[in-house]
């Protein structure tokens, strides 16, 4: 903490925090982790129950101004911790904007596998709620953005910062495998009738054998995928934190090959290939993939 650049020594002294809470976690009887006491802030109503959209006047007088935006910097360092997932949900609810909240306590049961009767009750509460507020049309973030807007301050509207620093790219090899940065595909430029410009990079590496880590985001409910969609960052909710259309790659498995869905971060290795003329298909894909873990 002593040794943390300015702008992140807030974030850094709740990462010690953190820390702290988990070493104490350990020293119970096994089970499903509770929610990390990071604020000493107990999310509940003025009659000690946990109720949608409601903190307590005394609970909120602990919460530091910037709550939100702290929990969220550590969440993209660790994005594939779900109980971070959790502390977020309950500071979304606490500013009563459930629809956020609901979506991430569904990405701690879906996305993480969460199992804590709490959380699963807290999930069960919100999704009643959300099904009892005006519904929003189809498309329309308006009401969902004003939302985060006006009361939460998040750190950065998308989840993981960018990994490429300004670094030389190294030379691309015909017959390595070449690492591929998340950054060259949202330097991707689509105009009004679908006609991607690329990054010179992303075009020298098409054809070519690729690999870069990531999360599965699968496009349907089978358990053996022969394809699924590959993105930067986990999501807690796919309506609120779906990427842009430049931050997607598709990746399909060799014929007859299957996988299976993977939470936390993997790793896939294949051909990349590019689309610049098709406006009902993914822009990226590395086919004839591989997928494994992450060293």
């Amino acid at each position: 903490v002593r040794l943390a650049p300015g702008k992140f020594h807030a974030a850094e002294t709740l990462h010690l925090k953190l820390v702290q809470a988990r070493l104490l976690q350990l020293r119970r009887p096994a089970g499903p982790p509770d929610l990390d006491d990071l604020f000493g802030v107990r999310y509940v109503n003025d009659k000690g129950e946990f109720e949608p959209g409601k903190l307590a006047a005394a609970e909120r007088k602990k919460l530091p101004a910037r709550a939100a935006a702290l929990v969220q910097q550590l969440a993209l360092w660790l994005p594939a911790d779900g109980p971070l997932l959790w502390q977020l949900a309950e500071l979304a609810n606490a500013h009563g904007d459930l629809r956020t909240a609901a979506a991430m306590l569904d990405g701690c049961v879906v996305q993480f596998a969460m199992n804590h009767p709490e959380l699963r009750r807290r999930r069960q509460m919100l999704r009643e709620a959300v099904d009892n507020l005006p519904k929003l049309q189809v498309g329309d973030k308006t009401q969902h953005e004003d939302k985060h807007a006006g009361t939460l301050a998040f750190r950065s509207k998308r989840p993981l910062l960018s990994r490429l620093d300004n670094a030389p790219l190294p030379p691309v090899s015909d017959t390595g495998t070449n690492e591929l940065p998340w950054q060259l595909f949202a330097d991707t430029v689509v105009d009004a009738k679908f006609r991607p410009t690329f990054a010179k990079y992303l075009h020298e590496l098409a054809g070519k054998e690729v690999a870069i880590n990531g999360f599965m985001q699968p496009l349907r409910a089978d358990p053996e995928m022969t394809g699924f969609m590959f993105i930067e960052y986990p999501v807690g909710c796919w309506y609120c934190e779906m990427p842009d259309t430049v931050s997607i790659v598709y990746v399909e498995l060799p014929p007859g090959k299957t996988t299976t869905f993977r939470r936390g971060l993997v790793r896939v290795v294949g051909r990349l290939t590019l689309n610049s003329s098709d406006p009902e298909d993914f822009l990226y894909a590395i086919r004839d993939a591989r997928v494994g873990g992450v060293d």
